[in-house]
């Protein structure tokens, strides 16, 4: 079965950037690495956090709307603040569903492996 998509993917993988491609492969290896020591560890929530962070310190750095006479003003720094907070919920949100996706998706791998085997070893005997 995986035969019949391999063109598709050679060809999917040659318009990617090569940074994408190893940025991808590292964040594999670092997963299963993870999982390997027994902490698996979300990275695309970790990155999603880090990214969110300096966005807003970019945001508060850059933003002379939020200055008033050069000092920054308390109302519109706490806005933001909330802003960047309901922006991590709501990335929090999405990882978790992922990671739903993800394990539903693993246990219908490991339930057709497990009826495979069943049909093996019942062909077996």
């Amino acid at each position: 079965m995986p035969q019949q998509y391999f063109a598709e993917i050679q060809q999917l993988l040659a318009r990617v950037p090569r940074d994408l491609l190893l940025l991808l492969k590292t964040n594999d290896c670092l997963r299963h690495i993870d999982r390997a020591l027994g902490a698996p560890v979300n990275t695309f929530l970790v990155a999603a956090r880090i990214a969110v962070d300096v966005l807003e310190q970019e945001e508060l750095n850059n933003s002379s709307a939020h200055t008033v006479g050069g000092r920054v003003h308390w109302g519109a720094a706490l806005r933001m603040r909330v802003r960047h907070a309901l922006r991590r919920l709501h990335l929090r949100l999405r990882l978790l569903a992922l990671r739903v996706l993800a394990l539903r998706a693993e246990r219908a791998v490991a339930a057709a492996q497990r009826a495979q085997l069943r049909r093996q070893l019942a062909l077996a005997q």
